[in-house]
C-alpha cells in the first residue's frame, strides 16, 4: 500500500549470494571478507533461487542494490554486481477532522488525523454542494510549513448555506497527495 511510512522493493536472486540494499553507492570498497562480516554489516544471504522482496525503504529515495557472490573471497576478484533503484512517494494517507459549530462568526477548524506527513499547506472553499465542480477558494496559504496540522476559517454570513471545504497538501519529500474534507 502506498499510504505506509516506508516501502519495499521486490528483486530476483540466486541462491547463495549476499545482497545489501544501501544509500550507499560505495559499497564496492567495503564488501565483507567472510559470512559473519556480512551479516553483521547488514548483508542478507539466501539459501534459494526466486524473488524476494526488502521492505523498511523510505519513500522518494535512490537505493543501491548489492549482489555479492561470498565463494570468490579466496580470489583476487570480487564479484560484485550494483543496481540503483529509486523508489517513488508514498501517499499522504490519514483524514481530516472539522469541528461541527457551522454559524456566522464561529471559527471552523480543519485538523490532520492519521496522516504520513505533517508537512504542507491549506487551502479553503465554499460551494453549492458538496459534489460541485466549481469551488470558490476563500483562503490560501502560499507556502507549505513543517508541523502543519490544523487550519482555521472564521465562517462569514455570505458562506451561509454553502458547503465549506478544507484541502491539505503535502509538500514533502517523501509523500504526497491530497486530502479533503467538507462540511
Amino acid at each position: 500500500s502506498v499510504a505506509e511510512k516506508t516501502t519495499s522493493i521486490s528483486f530476483n536472486m540466486k541462491a547463495n549470494h549476499y545482497y545489501l540494499i544501501t544509500t550507499d553507492g560505495g559499497m564496492g570498497s567495503k564488501l565483507p571478507a567472510d559470512h559473519k562480516a556480512a551479516i553483521a554489516s547488514g548483508w542478507r544471504r539466501y539459501l534459494w533461487d526466486g524473488a524476494i522482496s526488502w521492505d523498511g525503504l523510505n519513500w522518494n529515495t535512490t537505493y543501491h542494490v548489492y549482489d555479492y557472490d561470498l565463494k570468490d573471497t579466496k580470489q583476487a576478484t570480487y564479484k560484485s554486481i550494483k543496481k540503483k533503484v529509486k523508489t517513488v512517494k508514498g501517499q499522504i494517507g490519514g483524514s481530516i477532522q472539522l469541528s461541527e459549530e457551522m454559524a456566522a462568526g464561529a471559527t471552523l477548524k480543519a485538523t490532520l488525523k492519521e496522516t504520513m506527513t505533517t508537512k504542507g499547506s491549506w487551502k479553503w472553499e465554499k460551494a453549492e454542494s458538496p459534489t460541485s465542480t466549481t469551488w470558490t477558494e476563500l483562503s490560501k496559504e502560499t507556502s507549505a510549513k513543517e508541523n502543519n496540522i490544523s487550519s482555521s476559517y472564521v465562517l462569514k454570513q455570505e458562506d451561509s448555506s454553502k458547503y465549506i471545504r478544507a484541502t491539505f497538501t503535502a509538500a514533502d519529500e517523501a509523500f504526497e497527495g491530497s486530502i479533503t474534507a467538507s462540511s
